[in-house]
């Protein structure tokens, strides 16, 4: 596999060769964890449970987006529901049900009132890869995403002097760790 090319924040998907993904299987996966993680969004959304235990594609509640971004640093978080607000005057903010960042992707289950927030960073909307069917082995990365994948510089919810998180701790969990 070649290496993906860093070209301004945005990794370049390479045009030589496919990178093929199942993508209905990888982002299942991942909301898997998410419902692992955040119990708290099986009580919010119990339609969405149910989908998941009967197998095969998955259609998100409304308001609700999977969104995607490549991440290269050491750290590893997941957490739970959380807000984080901008503290640039805007008034805006991410809120998710749930975060899975581990090198070399972050993901994240958010409301869709935050997805000009994450939009506007060049988050991919993975939403539709839930609808994927499980026979659908392999699809090129290069069509799923053919403006590339963002590179997210920090994990979605640290703590940083442009942003505040808030959340409750009796249901968001927060794991944090390294990779090396």
């Amino acid at each position: 596999m070649e290496i993906w090319l860093n070209s301004r924040s945005r990794f370049a998907i390479p045009t030589a060769q496919a990178i093929d993904l199942a993508p209905g299987r990888v982002s299942r996966s991942v909301l898997s964890g998410m419902l692992g993680i955040s119990p708290h969004i099986r009580v919010l959304h119990p339609t969405l449970a149910s989908q998941m235990v009967d197998g095969g594609p998955v259609r998100l509640p409304a308001g609700l987006t999977l969104r995607l971004a490549t991440y290269m640093g050491s750290g590893a978080q997941l957490t739970g529901p959380m807000l984080t607000g901008l503290t640039d005057g805007s008034g805006r903010a991410i809120h998710s049900l749930a975060a899975i960042t581990f090198r070399p992707l972050s993901w994240a289950l958010s409301t869709t009132d935050s997805d000009d927030v994450l939009a506007d960073r060049g988050w991919v909307d993975a939403t539709a890869w839930l609808l994927y069917e499980d026979d659908r082995d392999s699809h090129d990365l290069r069509w799923l995403a053919p403006s590339g994948i963002p590179e997210t510089r920090s994990i979605l919810h640290a703590p940083s002097n442009t942003e505040f998180q808030m959340y409750s701790k009796e249901i968001a969990p927060i794991m944090v760790g390294r990779i090396p």
